[in-house]
């Protein structure tokens, strides 16, 4: 349909009120979906709105592997700036699937500045309720990177009780 084309090439912008016009998605365009998120050879933004929408549509089904997490994070941390809000909000519904590839990016020392900061802003997103995950990132954070995390720590006067508690924890504690 003309929709189900819409939604792989749409902006940013359209693409909720064009993936909500789906709602709820066929089988045959789930099945379509699953198959151009698999395809390499299908180009990277066609894939990522594919994997897009399948956050919604299926956030839950086991064809979400370790690497269509990978790539829809990849494409995430190095897509415009101003979109990654959004597209953040897109991803929410596998947010725990984008934990695991968004810490190796963030401690990726080859990678960009600006994809290892994107990573601890999505990390700070996805991770808010969190603290033990967050303190820990931070003692392997780059100054921009911690500035993020404790942000996000010590956003209220209840975080920072809990921070402190956290971060006591994790002193105690032998390295690994």
């Amino acid at each position: 349909t003309y929709l189900a084309e819409r939604l792989l090439d749409c902006s940013f912008a359209e693409f909720a009120l064009v993936r909500d016009s789906l709602m709820p998605p066929d089988p045959e365009l789930m099945n379509r979906l699953w198959a151009i998120q698999n395809d390499a050879t299908v180009t990277a933004s066609t894939r990522f709105r594919a994997g897009l929408a399948l956050a919604t549509f299926s956030p839950s089904h086991a064809n979400w592997s370790d690497k269509n997490a990978t790539f829809v994070t990849e494409l995430l941390l190095t897509a415009n700036l101003d979109d990654q809000r959004e597209l953040r909000n897109f991803l929410r519904p596998i947010a725990s699937k984008l934990l695991a590839p968004l810490q190796a990016s963030f401690r990726n020392e080859s990678a960009r500045d600006r994809v290892r900061e994107a990573a601890a802003v999505a990390l700070a997103d996805y991770a808010q309720d969190d603290s033990l995950l967050l303190a820990r990132l931070i003692s392997d954070a780059t100054a921009p990177q911690f500035e993020v995390l404790y942000s996000a720590l010590t956003n209220t006067s209840e975080m920072r009780g809990a921070t402190d508690g956290v971060l006591r924890q994790i002193v105690r504690q032998p390295p690994a």
